[in-house]
């Protein structure tokens, strides 16, 4: 948290913006209150909240947006980020250029660890941008996402991500394209925001998604693509880029967790979740890759069916399209 801060100020300084900062204290049990004490004693203009008991990680998110908006009306963007998230020491400046140049709806920027960049800013429709670089590269993680406080307005008066997007991890994303599809979005393709690791951070992460079942989150992007395509915002065929979720594909990324959820529970072996990556292979235009991912996912449950032995259920994980294939990810501009 403390680090996460410091960047941010950081930023702030080297792109001589004043700026205000609104943080969630989701009644963290470690020590973040002391911390985040320390830091407002420091710099006037950071404020903390508190939800009146602690709530999920989107509803946090949520929380924190609405609080924000209620609290700014000076202030026309809005950028979120995770206690864990970094921003590059040139990050502010570039947002504020693309936003004082163009007064955007929506800006996204570009992820530290997901190389190579072309240090370009694109801009077109919010739509265009997803199918262009990738619905996940683009809304996929939360402080990339910078918000005009028109589209922020939009989402909670449509009750999006408290409503129609609520069972999916990225109703930020999908209610982002929804509500603004046509409205004008940038992409900075530049390397400015990550997520920072930390010991043991996997197994704490997988820990809290399970308590908060984000897994049925995740795999709920495949209702809010439903509605995105009936509701014409979206193509009822994508291309594979549209799919790129980090070092993986997003099927590939569905494919190891519904593993891993059937490893734990060979009762129910998970079900659901299979029959989520078998409907998203619906909507890709490639008709062989799509047939490919089928099969993966008929050999995989029959592995998991038939043997005790995780180990090489992991292991086998590795041979899927594109799991390991971390150089090829972005795939064709």
């Amino acid at each position: 948290m403390a680090l996460t801060l410091a960047k941010i100020i950081n930023s702030a300084e080297d792109a001589k913006r004043e700026i205000g900062i609104l943080v969630s204290d989701n009644h963290s049990t470690d020590e973040t209150s002391s911390v985040l004490s320390t830091m407002t004693d420091a710099y006037a203009f950071i404020e903390v909240i508190r939800p009146q008991a602690h709530i999920s990680g989107m509803g946090n998110y949520r929380f924190i947006l609405e609080q924000a908006l209620a609290r700014t009306s000076e202030c026309d963007y809005i950028w979120s980020f995770g206690d864990d998230d970094d921003v590059s020491i040139d990050g502010l400046f570039k947002v504020c250029c693309v936003i004082e140049s163009e007064s955007p709806y929506f800006v996204s920027v570009g992820n530290i660890r997901l190389s190579p960049h072309t240090n370009n800013n694109y801009a077109g429709t919010v739509r265009d941008l997803a199918l262009n670089f990738g619905f996940f590269l683009v809304f996929g993680f939360i402080s990339q996402l910078i918000f005009s406080r028109q589209l922020i307005e939009d989402i909670i008066s449509n009750n999006l991500m408290n409503g129609r997007f609520l069972h999916d991890s990225y109703s930020h994303g999908s209610s982002i394209i929804f509500i603004g599809s046509h409205k004008l979005g940038i992409y900075i393709d530049s390397p400015v925001s990550s997520y920072r690791e930390v010991n043991n951070s996997e197994v704490e992460t997988r820990k809290r998604w399970e308590s908060e079942k984000v897994f049925d989150g995740i795999f709920g992007f495949t209702n809010s693509l439903k509605i995105l395509t009936q509701d014409g915002i979206l193509p009822k065929k994508l291309s594979r880029t549209f799919f790129r979720y980090w070092k993986w594909q997003f099927w590939d990324f569905l494919l190891y967790n519904a593993s891993l959820a059937a490893m734990a529970d060979r009762k129910e072996l998970n079900s659901k979740y299979w029959d989520s990556i078998y409907e998203l292979t619906n909507y890709l235009e490639d008709a062989e890759l799509a047939k490919r991912i089928c099969i993966n996912v008929d050999l995989q449950r029959m592995l998991i069916a038939s043997s005790n032995d995780n180990d090489f259920i992991a292991l086998s994980l590795n041979k899927y399209e594109g799991l390991h294939v971390y150089k090829s990810f972005l795939g064709e501009r």
